[in-house]
């Protein structure tokens, strides 16, 4: 489903670079693991079980500026839902 969501056309091929629960909960940490990577899927668990997700099909920087991404979107699995991002096509890096 989530391959369909980025690009139907497209075989791709997944790796976990980061996970809380394995290093510390750090942002130096996760940006050393993270940046420069490439398209990036984040998966978010919160304490009280909903998880939420996200992509941007740009590589994860340090930079601190908010990033135009026309590809970028958020999604539930929860609910199986996608949300378009409509407000100005920006991820904050």
């Amino acid at each position: 489903m989530i391959c369909n969501w980025i690009n139907p056309n497209l075989t791709i091929k997944a790796k976990l670079l980061y996970r809380v629960s394995d290093q510390e909960d750090d942002p130096k940490i996760f940006h050393s693991f993270c940046d420069n990577r490439g398209p990036i899927i984040f998966f978010i668990k919160i304490n009280n079980g909903y998880r939420f997700w996200a992509f941007t099909s740009l590589s994860w920087t340090s930079n601190n500026k908010p990033i135009k991404d026309k590809n970028a979107f958020l999604f539930s699995l929860n609910n199986k839902l996608k949300f378009e991002n409509t407000g100005g096509n920006t991820v904050y890096h």
